[in-house]
C-alpha cells in the first residue's frame, strides 16, 4: 500500500525546496514567490507518477513525470503563464 498524498508531498517539497536553495544562493527573490506556476506542475507531475507506476515500469513512470513536469515549467515560463491571483 502507498501513501499517496506521502509521494506527492515529498516530490512537491523537494522541487520547491531545490529551486528556492539555487534562488537564495543566487540572490534572488525564489520563484516561489514571484508570479509563475511553479508547484502545481510538481504536483500534477506527482499525482500522474503514482498513476503510471501502477500500470508501466517504475523507471518509466518516471522519465515520463520528470518530462512532463519539465515541459509544463518550459511552456509556462514561455508564455508568461500565471494562476489566478487572489485579491484581498
Amino acid at each position: 500500500q502507498q501513501n499517496i498524498f506521502f509521494i506527492v508531498f515529498l516530490g512537491v517539497l523537494t522541487g520547491v525546496g531545490g529551486g528556492m536553495i539555487r534562488d537564495v544562493i543566487a540572490n534572488q527573490v525564489p520563484m516561489i514567490f514571484r508570479e509563475n506556476i511553479y508547484a502545481l506542475p510538481c504536483i500534477i507531475g506527482g499525482i500522474l507518477y503514482v498513476y503510471l507506476q501502477s500500470v508501466i515500469s517504475h523507471n518509466l513512470a518516471l522519465f515520463i513525470s520528470v518530462i512532463f513536469i519539465v515541459l509544463i515549467r518550459i511552456i509556462s515560463e514561455q508564455r508568461k503563464l500565471n494562476l489566478p491571483r487572489i485579491e484581498y
